[in-house]
């Protein structure tokens, strides 16, 4: 089952856009320095979402907490209160949560579903490579 699921995600970073010369680097503040990426993970998710519920308490608690954070942190969107295209993303959102990976507003990769926290991380350093 890990196994497919890593292939999917593989599978969706091939399909995105080529890496630019940028890196995202935010300061102490959440400013970005002139030239480089603006990089957020952009949770879609719904009131009363178990799933969603899951994430914020057992992957977002601890994610909070490493370097890659610091490097794109997350952001939450309710689904429910989001008009059609005020975000630039490649598809529409269909699982909760997802979360998405914009680089200066536009999606360049997504992680779909409840994923443990190890394998999250794994999946947004992997998604971040691009970008180095």
């Amino acid at each position: 089952m890990r196994r497919l699921a890593f292939a999917l995600v593989v599978i969706g970073l091939a399909f995105g856009p080529p890496p630019g010369p940028s890196r995202a680097a935010r300061g102490p503040d959440g400013s970005t320095r002139a030239g480089q990426a603006i990089v957020d993970l952009v949770v879609f998710e719904r009131a009363e979402c178990t799933y969603c519920e899951a994430f914020r308490t057992t992957v977002a608690a601890r994610y909070i907490d490493t370097p890659t954070a610091a490097r794109a942190p997350l952001r939450y969107v309710d689904i429910d209160k989001i008009e059609p295209g005020q975000l630039a993303l490649a598809g529409a959102v269909t699982v909760l949560p997802t979360i998405v990976i914009m680089r200066d507003g536009r999606e360049v990769d997504r992680i779909v579903g409840l994923f443990g926290h190890r394998e999250f991380v794994r999946m947004v350093q992997f998604a971040l490579q691009k970008f180095e």
